[in-house]
């Protein structure tokens, strides 16, 4: 299969929340060519923040049919980490093209799509179907009443230049809890944020860019050298995949900060996310374990409770 990741901006939400639409530019994307039947399905990621691709062949008699086969194809992903962007409760009940709008007539489950999940449903339907011949743009309805947003706003009929890569610029928000170390350097102490991030960027990799960015209370210390790069970060099976660049291994102990703890800072940050349950540490060109034995990093590690300082004395 091929596969583009394809990032969706939070703004999307409040602008067309807010019964404003801009009159979006023209989609320019550099993608593979697609043969004669084949299709560009897209659908959500495992960790609910993004939409991802499939190519599927489709073929049906009429533009009808074959949106039709494409939403039916969007309820059966075919690739690990992939799952159907409205739901398994969502069912179709009804679907025509009107002057090259797709009306499309959902069950009353669309409605229980809350926020930022509702928009990624929407934009998964709409960048799926607009690519029908002969379809422009997509109205939503639910049941026999036009689709109102949790503001009561009609977004009214979508393009796909609605949901251009890039194209919004507003931010999401999320609650992080993050350790840093003690003066000591050796136990880890909690602090809490309010982060904003954009969707071109995934909460471990926030998670993990506030790390490096270093703690904000008194007492705090940092468990990561300012000039850390994060080559890679994903999620695959609840285990989340980090590559640093290979600077960070020598430069910790510029820091003071013991081995055990950087690496269990970054765990317990991460395992706070609830789509990560392991963390798998590399570093760039580094074979083997880095730290030795006593601290094997080859195999996914789970939180450690008693790294963390609050924790452990109970606070």
């Amino acid at each position: 299969m091929k596969r583009l990741t394809f990032w969706i901006f939070l703004s999307a939400l409040l602008l067309m929340t807010c019964g404003c639409r801009k009159t979006a530019p023209k989609v320019e994307e550099t993608l593979p060519p697609l043969e004669d039947g084949q299709y560009r399905v897209y659908y959500l990621t495992q960790d609910g923040f993004h939409l991802d691709t499939e190519v599927w062949n489709a073929e049906a008699d009429t533009p009808e049919n074959l949106a039709r086969e494409l939403l039916r194809i969007m309820q059966n992903p075919s690739e690990h980490g992939h799952n159907c962007a409205f739901g398994s409760g969502v069912s179709l009940l009804n679907l025509r093209i009107k002057e090259g709008s797709l009306n499309v007539h959902f069950s009353r489950e669309y409605n229980s799509l809350k926020d930022t999940r509702e928009i990624l449903a929407r934009a998964a339907i709409v960048r799926t179907l607009t690519a029908i011949d002969g379809v422009d743009s997509v109205l939503f309805y639910v049941e026999e009443s036009p689709f109102r947003d949790s503001n009561g706003h009609t977004p009214g009929a979508l393009t796909a230049g609605d949901f251009e890569l890039n194209f919004f610029e507003n931010l999401a928000t999320a609650r992080l809890k993050l350790y840093f170390t003690d003066e000591a350097g050796s136990e880890l102490s909690e602090e809490v944020r309010e982060i904003s991030y954009g969707y071109g960027t995934t909460l471990c990799e926030t998670v993990l860019k506030q790390l490096i960015e270093g703690p904000s209370k008194e007492g705090h210390r940092a468990v990561l050298p300012k000039t850390t790069e994060i080559l890679s970060a994903n999620v695959n099976n609840g285990i989340c995949y980090v590559l640093f660049s290979k600077n960070v291994i020598s430069e910790i102990e510029t820091l003071g900060v013991k081995p055990k703890t950087m690496v269990y800072s970054i765990v317990n940050s991460l395992t706070e996310l609830s789509a990560i349950n392991r963390v798998v540490i590399r570093f760039e060109g580094v074979e083997g374990e880095p730290f030795g034995e006593e601290l094997p990093l080859l195999d996914p590690l789970e939180r450690n409770l008693d790294m963390n300082k609050e924790e452990q004395n109970g606070d």
